[in-house]
């Protein structure tokens, strides 16, 4: 049903005492637009002239009060398209955008309203709040260059340091090639010692790369048959005597990033496949619909399982529950998982216990569905 407004004074402007009481101490600009008046704005607390610099008698679009004027015209649209949105099908909205303070500056809105609707089922009023997150924008920037400067150190240590493991590694060769018929037992241990070290190292570069990849990739979203991927990713592992990949079929199609859902789908398989002691190891990967937010894919194994307290820290890099004499790796897969999930707008969780498999579940929105089926 929508909301109808049946109070007069309401429909008048003269809020209750207890109303303006909460908009002024709202840390933002508390408003009503009246959408029989062309959206002529009314204050109800003194934040706007606070966060803009302009009292309400200056922001004028004709001879109405509107702010309108003083946002970035690029954004417009978007806020328009927000609000239109929300007359139409009744919802409250919620939009970032930006202004000119009256100083000149750029500041960063964060707007969320919802339209108010008379006995005759038409809208008559917007109220909302504008909140200035002009700090946390900055705050983003910053840690968003961090990141970029971290990455690339990382990128170009990672990079510099094989030459080096590389030159190691060929002296050990040649020390192994010469000096073969001469050496005892203790010392060829310990070339071999230093040989199989660096080989673990190279592996970390390897993984270090991809997972660099994939948080600096430039999304690519395209349409494609998820089974069409999946028969795909089960070619590469084949069904043998003791393995054995099950996939559900009659999936949605997606528009996603068919890249990166193949790296975390491969990387949730080997996990499975390589922490399993399963006279059989199975995987089973399907769907299913999740009520207001889209679809879950799930992987499940039937493998040793996670004991609760480290359910979180198997997705930090490096971070490994069992040595590499028990099962081999950098321990650096999940990361690779985690990092391709958040890139795409998904989330992962994990139900698991000892003795008792696992199952992955990477949620995605509505917006990666084309034909949603949930």
């Amino acid at each position: 049903m929508p909301d109808r407004i049946n109070n007069e004074n309401f429909r008048q402007g003269t809020e209750p005492p207890a109303f303006r009481t909460l908009a002024v101490n709202i840390p933002g600009i508390v408003y009503r637009v009246y959408l029989g008046e062309r959206g002529r704005m009314t204050f109800f607390n003194d934040m706007l002239h606070q966060m803009t610099g302009y009292k309400a008698d200056e922001l004028t679009m004709g001879n109405i009060c509107s702010i309108d004027p003083i946002i970035l015209a690029e954004d417009r649209s978007s806020v328009l398209q927000a609000v239109n949105d929300a007359i139409r099908n009744n919802l409250p909205f919620e939009v970032e955008y930006r202004i000119h303070h009256k100083n000149r500056s750029l500041r960063y809105f964060l707007e969320k309203g919802r339209p108010v609707y008379g006995c005759d089922g038409k809208p008559e009023f917007i109220d909302g709040i504008i909140l200035n997150i002009t700090e946390r924008k900055q705050a983003e920037e910053t840690l968003r260059e961090l990141n970029e400067e971290l990455n690339e150190y990382a990128y170009a240590l990672n990079h510099n340091l094989k030459a080096p493991l590389r030159a190691i590694h060929n002296y050990v060769n040649f020390l192994f090639e010469d000096l073969a018929d001469s050496l005892e037992d203790e010392p060829k241990t310990y070339l071999q010692g230093i040989k199989d070290a660096i080989t673990s190292s190279n592996k970390q570069f390897k993984d270090l790369e991809r997972l660099y990849h994939i948080k600096n990739r430039q999304l690519n979203f395209e349409s494609f048959e998820m089974l069409e991927l999946l028969d795909e990713i089960k070619s590469i592992f084949k069904d043998t005597s003791d393995q054995n990949l099950v996939i559900a079929q009659n999936w949605p199609r997606f528009r996603s990033e068919r890249f990166l859902l193949r790296q975390m789908l491969l990387a949730l398989i080997n996990n499975g496949l390589k922490f399993n002691d399963a006279d059989i190891k199975r995987i089973d990967i399907g769907w299913q619909a999740v009520a207001g937010r889209g679809i879950e894919i799930f992987v499940r194994d039937n493998g040793i399982g996670i004991d609760p307290q480290y359910q979180q820290q198997i997705f930090d890099i490096f971070r490994r529950l069992h040595t590499e004499s028990e099962y081999e790796g950098t321990g650096i897969g999940l990361a690779v998982v985690k990092r391709a999930v958040q890139r795409i707008g998904g989330k992962l969780r994990l139900e698991s216990a000892v003795g008792e498999g696992s199952t992955f579940y990477i949620n995605l929105p509505n917006s990666l569905i084309e034909n949603n089926q949930a």
